[in-house]
């Protein structure tokens, strides 16, 4: 007769606080470190990256103009955000 082994699964500790700054800082991440959503959060980190990659396209005195302070106010608004439903979703 085999010999039945057990496997034991360490889950890590995840910080919720951890994951809101991470996700307040680069969109997706802090979905990634806690291991849920990570489509979303990659889909989220590409898309920040390919919208930053624009204001280095048309130069940093883009965020003087009017459009430039309302794209700086979105991205605020949507950072605090994802960084409330990353830790909400820590939590759980």
């Amino acid at each position: 007769m085999a010999k039945k082994t057990q496997t034991v699964i360490k889950h890590r500790e995840i910080n919720p606080a951890v994951s809101a700054i991470l996700n307040f800082i680069l969109w997706g991440i802090g979905y990634i470190y806690n291991g849920k959503r990570l489509i979303l959060g990659i889909s989220l980190l590409l898309a920040m990256i390919i919208m930053h990659s624009t204001v280095f396209y048309l130069g940093f005195h883009f965020y003087l103009t009017t459009a430039g302070l309302m794209i700086l106010l979105s991205h605020l608004i949507i950072s605090l955000a994802l960084a409330y439903d990353a830790y909400s979703d820590a939590k759980s």
